[in-house]
Formats: structure tokens, sequence, C-alpha cells
């Protein structure tokens, strides 16, 4: 719900400019901090040990607000991000590997059957 209001927030302080000058401007209403993946994440371990070795790549990186969010929610919850692999993201080379996409959802799909 806070998410929802904070994406309603962003929504009013942008629809004026919008609407009075035709010209976007931003405002900061809501901020996350940096997240990455506890090193005594059960959730990890289960994912990185799953018996078809799909995810055995791990990287820190930025993954966006989506973990940090959650993390500001639930701070005990043991979370981590799964991606399939994206090349130059954020840029105008931006690419994503087809494959990659398949080899996640069935790695999700295994992940998920042990539950």
């Amino acid at each position: 719900d806070s998410l929802a209001a904070v994406i309603r927030q962003i929504q009013k302080v942008l629809e004026k400019p919008l609407q009075e000058h035709g010209q976007m401007s931003v405002k900061k209403v809501a901020a996350y901090g940096p997240w990455a993946v506890p090193a005594n994440s059960r959730l990890l371990k289960r994912t990185l040990s799953l018996p078809s070795g799909r995810f055995v790549y791990t990287q820190t990186v930025n993954v966006g607000l989506e973990p940090s969010a959650f993390m500001k929610l639930y701070p005990d919850m043991d979370i981590v991000a799964i991606s399939p692999h994206i090349k130059d993201s954020h840029t105008i080379n931006e690419s994503l590997s087809i494959q990659s996409v398949g080899n996640v959802r069935a790695g999700v799909l295994e992940l998920l059957s042990g539950f």
C-alpha cells in the first residue's frame, strides 16, 4: 500500500507541470537505499544449489528499487533477485538474451517446486 501511495504522489507531482507548461519536472518523493543479498541468505543458498545448476553465476549489482522497497517494508524477508542476462543495461545498446529468459523461467519453476 505504501508503494502505491508513493506512485500516486509521483503522479501528482508530475501532472501539474505537464499540464501547465508542457514540460516535465521531477521531485524526489521517496528514496530506497542500496540492496545486496545477505551472505547468510538461505534462499540464495537454495537457489544456487538447485539440481539443474541453472543459477550458478552471482554478481552484486544495483538491481533497482524492488528489493530495496520490499526490504523496507519487510526487513526480515529473505530476498534474491534473479534476472536473465542483460548487456549494457540502461544504455542505447541494452540487449537481452532471449535464451536466458527461458533458462530463468525454468529455474524459477524448479525453485518454486520445492516449496
